[in-house]
């Protein structure tokens, strides 16, 4: 009779048959769980919430060469900055302030250094809240108010990093900006030299008004295009070959390239395409246009050069403290509730299986004997 019963019933006649093991199993599990639960130190966690504010990104001074340009400098999105200072906070540097600033060694319970980082990279992280905003979270053991502490600390190492950064950053644009200032520079007094020798020796004074216009046309594309080329050999000692905004600017330099060969091969401006003005007048116009273009790009590097003195003696940063540090009230683990439940289930779990095992170990005890002995 009982053979013939479902395995679904054998299964629960072999469970009640032993139920004595598995109540004293699964409370010895469960009182063990809840003595380890109360004996585990408490972890107090805090959070400082921080937005990325766009408008006063001194680290990226390029970005305002940039603007009215139909393309985004990617190294000013928020992932970027976010990821900087992942990278500063993972830093053995930078763990090593905060090592030193709270005596970890003793709050971890480790004989050798390197074995803090992992641990303290585990308990002090950042994260990307995806709004424009990133927290940085920490951990610490029986203390609450260390816990806000270190937090804080951390929050004004990180914004002294950035503030280095962008300093850094804007230096080096400012030392670009004033190379190239001093190149054009020389550059325009030797084209003027240049007009002026060949208006004495040749005896050109007046030219043609609508010749004139053409040119300064060309020549404005032809500013356009080199101060293309200024931002774009500044990207290219900043950033690899492939970065999207080095191949759009490229692209931009190749239209306006194309630009300016239509303007010199049509007749819109001028009576005669300007590929056909004869050489003596055509060399007087190229002067002209040589000085005119490199005026023009004193105009934009003066202005550009100033905002990157300001820029690097700016002592500001683009992090902005939305949700300061508190001192946690609550503590953040263990969670003593999921311990005891976790562990409850498992070893209800496990204590079916060995009664399970147990069981067919028993039903099968000479043929398991058998296999041995071949």
């Amino acid at each position: 009779m009982v053979d013939q019963m479902p395995p679904f019933l054998n299964l629960i006649k072999l469970f009640w048959q032993n139920r004595k093991f598995l109540f004293l199993f699964n409370i010895t599990i469960i009182f063990s769980s809840i003595i380890v639960s109360l004996l585990l130190p408490k972890w107090y966690k805090a959070d400082v919430r921080i937005l990325i504010h766009e408008e006063n990104k001194t680290d990226y001074a390029i970005s305002s060469m940039l603007q009215g340009l139909p393309i985004s400098l990617g190294a000013t999105k928020n992932d970027v900055i976010i990821d900087r200072n992942k990278a500063i906070l993972n830093s053995k540097d930078f763990l090593d302030k905060v090592i030193d600033q709270f005596q970890l060694e003793n709050n971890y319970k480790v004989k050798y250094r390197e074995q803090i980082y992992p641990a303290l990279r585990q308990d002090l992280f950042l994260i990307d809240n995806k709004d424009g905003t990133f927290s940085v979270i920490g951990y610490y053991k029986n203390d609450a108010k260390l816990a806000a502490e270190l937090v804080e600390f951390v929050t004004g190492r990180l914004t002294e990093k950035n503030i280095q950064i962008s300093q850094s950053s804007a230096r080096a644009y400012r030392n670009f900006m004033e190379e190239t200032y001093k190149r054009v520079s020389s550059e325009l007094e030797s084209v003027e030299n240049q007009l002026v020798s060949f208006q004495k020796e040749n005896d050109v004074i007046q030219v043609d008004e609508q010749a004139k216009e053409s040119i300064k046309m060309i020549a404005n594309l032809e500013v356009k295009k080199i101060e293309l080329e200024l931002q774009l050999n500044f990207l290219q000692q900043n950033y690899e070959d492939n970065h999207p905004n080095i191949t759009a600017i490229q692209t931009q330099i190749s239209l306006l390239q194309n630009k300016i060969e239509d303007l010199k091969r049509n007749k819109n401006y001028s009576n005669i395409a300007l590929n056909t003005f004869p050489d003596n007048y055509m060399s007087y116009m190229r002067h002209y246009r040589e000085v005119f273009i490199h005026e023009k790009i004193l105009e934009i590097i003066v202005p550009q050069l100033e905002k990157a003195k300001i820029d690097e003696a700016k002592n500001v940063t683009n992090l902005i403290i939305i949700d300061p540090v508190k001192v946690p009230q609550l503590k953040a683990k263990p969670k003593r509730t999921a311990i005891v439940v976790l562990s409850t289930f498992f070893s209800l779990v496990i204590s079916l299986i060995i009664i399970y095992l147990n069981k067919s170990y028993k039903s099968n005890k000479e043929n398991i004997s058998l296999i041995f002995k071949q």
